[in-house]
């Protein structure tokens, strides 16, 4: 992985495992997605985790509110628009957790969410990466997505998309995720190299 931003943001980080998850979050101009998100984190029916959230260079206030708002939060402020790819890397970077989460700032989480996926990536090592059921924000909460798969032809497709949200009730292997929820253990990101950077 590459090192990026200011150099107070390139300090040494302290490696040793402090909690269980670090949960990441790239944030770029989410004001109100993110001011939605975080509430649902902190109401987690799990409590060995931390929460670190990267700032693409915003300018609509979102870092200001979230330093203001919630002191329990590690905000790392970017000089540059890092990307998605690099953003996380970044944040990757400061995590202690054994496990990263990755959740995009445009979603909320069940208070359940965290404590399933540890169970499952504890149960199933073999798995790798661990993901949940989307739900699309809007009434009646239709699944977005349960994993994607791909097609013959290439082309990605979303597994149960526009299903009633109650489809798929038991875990399943499937072919890939969705960059918008999941987590891994930080030895295997460590191991593969973290994000391609282009992405």
């Amino acid at each position: 992985m590459h090192e990026q931003g200011s150099p107070t943001e390139q300090a040494a980080v302290n490696q040793q495992t402090t909690v269980n998850v670090s949960i990441l979050i790239v944030n770029y101009n989410s004001l109100n997605d993110i001011m939605r998100c975080i509430p649902s984190l902190l109401a987690q029916s799990y409590d060995d985790y931390e929460i670190i959230i990267i700032d693409n260079a915003s300018t609509d206030g979102s870092p200001d509110q979230i330093a203001e708002t919630y002191s329990n939060i590690k905000l790392i402020r970017s000089e540059h628009n890092l990307g998605f790819g690099g953003g996380n890397n970044l944040a990757a970077q400061h995590a202690q957790g054994k496990y990263l989460a990755f959740l995009n700032p445009d979603t909320t989480v069940e208070p359940d969410w965290l404590p399933e996926l540890v169970s499952t990536l504890e149960q199933h090592p073999e798995a790798g990466i661990a993901t949940t059921k989307l739900l699309v924000m809007e009434e009646p909460h239709p699944i977005n997505t349960t994993g994607n798969y791909m097609h013959i032809t290439g082309l990605g497709y979303l597994r149960g998309w526009q299903e009633p949200s109650t489809a798929y009730p038991e875990p399943g292997e499937i072919f890939a995720m969705s960059g918008a929820a999941f987590m891994m253990p930080r030895t295997l990101f460590e191991e593969i190299g973290g994000f391609d950077e282009i992405f």
